[in-house]
């Protein structure tokens, strides 16, 4: 992956690159949906600043921080996110786990600036449980000196269906690409 990089000028005239600006996301996730809407706001958002950023992003599923040692090493992971983003079908699918991860993550979080988006089907946007999550987030962003972004949207539609199914519902066929299935290379590609 090729990054851009910001170009500096020297006393004596020579360019100098700098290093591209770190962006740290990480998305939590209810499912497959809302983990691609995660990556879809990710991706916009990261086209909305500055051209020399590295962007690094980790995903963690709602169901996986059931799990003490999970939800603990997911929280130490985010300590220094820039981006915190939290993809759901609705308020109340915020599991205790996911809570309990959050209240984790904010004892262990740098103190430096974050971004904690909350997003959301936009059919929840009424819903008693999405408000009452809402007002426990922005609770949350105020107590963490973070700033806080709701987002609601239509869920994304994948140009494929994962019951091998090629683009737009039709059965593969053997030049489709999106569905091909490679073999893994016996080193992984390294030095072979």
């Amino acid at each position: 992956m090729t990054t851009n990089s910001a170009q500096t000028v020297a006393p004596n005239g020579l360019e100098l690159e700098q290093a591209p600006t770190p962006l740290h996301g990480v998305l939590v996730y209810e499912d497959l949906t809302t983990g691609l809407r995660a990556k879809a706001v990710f991706d916009h958002l990261r086209t909305q600043v500055d051209a020399g950023v590295d962007p690094r992003v980790e995903l963690w599923r709602f169901d996986l921080l059931e799990s003490p040692d999970v939800r603990q090493e997911a929280a130490q992971a985010a300590a220094d996110a820039d981006l915190l983003l939290l993809s759901a079908h609705d308020g109340a699918s915020l599991s205790p786990a996911v809570r309990h991860w959050l209240d984790e993550w904010l004892g262990r979080r740098e103190n430096r600036p974050c971004l904690l988006v909350l997003s959301l089907d936009r059919g929840a946007a009424a819903s008693p449980g999405t408000r009452q999550c809402l007002a426990d987030l922005q609770g949350l962003a105020e107590q963490g000196g973070l700033d806080f972004l709701p987002h609601f949207t239509e869920e994304p539609q994948a140009g494929w269906d994962l019951d091998r199914q090629g683009p737009a519902g039709r059965a593969p066929d053997s030049s489709d690409d999106a569905v091909r299935h490679h073999e893994t290379p016996s080193r992984w590609g390294l030095n072979e």
